[in-house]
C-alpha cells in the first residue's frame, strides 16, 4: 500500500557546470549542519547532485561554496524555515 502523499517528500539539487571550454574546473562544496558532501570538480557539461530530506523541525539549510579560478562565492542553495503560530 502506498501513501497518496508524501509529508516528507525528497527533494534533489542539481548543478550542471556551463562554464566555457578550456577554462578551469568548477569546484562546488556543499553542506549542512550535519552532512558535508566533500569537494565536487566539475568539468564542463558535468553533473552533480544530491538528495535529502528536510528536517522536522522545519530549518533545512544546505550551503554551496564555488570555486572558478580565482573566482569564489557561497550561496544557501536551500533555506526552509517554518513558522508557527501560538
Amino acid at each position: 500500500m502506498t501513501n497518496a502523499f508524501n509529508l516528507n517528500p525528497k527533494i534533489t539539487l542539481s548543478f550542471i557546470s556551463g562554464l566555457p571550454q578550456n577554462t578551469p574546473l568548477l569546484k562546488v562544496h556543499c553542506q549542512s549542519e550535519d552532512d558535508d558532501l566533500r569537494v565536487r570538480t566539475l568539468k564542463v557539461g558535468d553533473k552533480f547532485d544530491f538528495s535529502f530530506h528536510m528536517n522536522f523541525i522545519g530549518t533545512t539549510l544546505y550551503h554551496c561554496s564555488f570555486s572558478w579560478g580565482l573566482k569564489f562565492n557561497n550561496f544557501d542553495v536551500f533555506k526552509l524555515h517554518k513558522s508557527y503560530c501560538g
